[in-house]
């Protein structure tokens, strides 16, 4: 699990760690302890921040040069909506890649 910086609490933490969650890649606001230092440069932690911090960026470029920033899909809402809309921008980030290869 992992999200902003502004998330990172030792309520949240501990909570998600409950749930059953083993790795919680969550960091501080504030300046870390040498405890939670040690947490925070472990491999695994910091490939889960490096990891969403992409999926931002891939997300804000397909909304910039692809106009994926509304959804243009009437008729279907909720959580299928959502799941069409972002399958499309896999999609058409993937053909934008394709199409950069060749």
């Amino acid at each position: 699990m992992t999200a902003d910086r502004g998330y990172g609490d030792t309520g949240i933490d501990e909570k998600l760690t409950g749930l059953g969650l083993t790795t919680v890649a969550i960091p501080r606001k504030a300046e870390p302890s040498t405890a939670r230092r040690a947490i925070e440069r472990q491999p695994s932690f910091w490939w889960l921040v490096q990891w969403r911090t992409g999926a931002e960026g891939r997300s804000s470029a397909l909304k910039r040069s692809c106009g994926m920033d509304r959804t243009r899909i009437d008729g279907i809402d909720g959580i299928d909506g959502a799941r069409t809309w972002v399958g499309q921008g896999v999609l058409t980030q993937n053909l934008v890649h394709l199409a950069a290869m060749t």
